[in-house]
């Protein structure tokens, strides 16, 4: 069988468009799970008693990690049914809520990112690490670009200025990251956790800062006449946070 978690539902529809073209059947386990669980396990029952020989399922991290889910996983690895698990965008399981929640079961495991490495969360990356194994395949730009996987661009960066509250909190923020450094240059383990979510907090600010909106108003009415223009936006929520109002536990 096959199991696939994306963080996001966009990218569970792309994953079901694609396996369909291979013929697979899907259940899409995601939102209300009184619209899959019934179906979910009939999928599993059917696997146990030689009714079927395989299952493609594809849910969302947010249903991933909760108990109904859990205790599908749980059936599988009860009844030691062999699955790969597909983890996209696969850095997202290392959050707090998510990264105890992976499957032991789970005899094949396929991690797929862009950036496997956490930012500043090395404990999150190590438990991914552990989960899934060290890279095996590491497609870069250049090879992507000379495979015509991605077309050439060009990069130009534009400086922007902080705006006075931005530069007031940026300074206070960075006091006391340094605060929290001993003498010799280390952490003491107690403040790890705060020097992480200061670190967050820092990179956020500077992800999210005002006048950015402003230079990107000025590049769009400069080039309001052309097409196909793509803006990647600061991402002000955790991924761990992620979740789905209509779901029960």
């Amino acid at each position: 069988g096959i199991i696939v978690t994306v963080p996001y539902k966009h990218l569970a529809d792309q994953w079901e468009s694609e396996a369909m073209n291979f013929g697979y059947n899907i259940l899409k386990c995601y939102g209300d799970y009184k619209k899959w669980i019934d179906v979910a396990y009939k999928i599993v029952n059917d696997i146990i008693y030689n009714l079927s020989s395989y299952f493609f399922i594809i849910t969302s991290n947010a249903t991933f990690m909760k108990s109904k889910f859990q205790t599908i996983l749980k059936l599988l690895d009860t009844q030691k049914i062999k699955y790969l698990l597909i983890a996209d965008e696969v850095h997202n399981l290392g959050g707090n809520k998510i990264k105890n929640k992976l499957p032991i079961s789970a005899d094949f495991r396929l991690g797929l990112s862009a950036t496997p490495e956490r930012y500043m969360d090395d404990e999150g990356t190590k438990v991914i690490k552990q989960y899934f194994g060290n890279e095996v395949i590491n497609f870069g730009i250049k090879e992507a670009i000379e495979n015509k996987t991605l077309c050439k661009y060009y990069y130009y960066p534009i400086i922007i200025n902080f705006t006075e509250n931005e530069e007031a909190e940026y300074k206070e923020i960075s006091d006391k990251i340094s605060h929290l450094f001993q003498k010799n240059g280390e952490v003491n383990p107690s403040n790890s956790e705060l020097l992480k979510i200061l670190l967050l907090k820092r990179s956020r600010l500077l992800a999210n800062a005002d006048n950015k909106r402003t230079v990107l108003k000025d590049l769009l009415l400069q080039n309001k006449n052309s097409y196909y223009n793509l803006v990647y936006c600061g991402d002000e929520i955790e991924y761990d946070s992620l979740d789905e109002s209509n779901e029960d536990n």
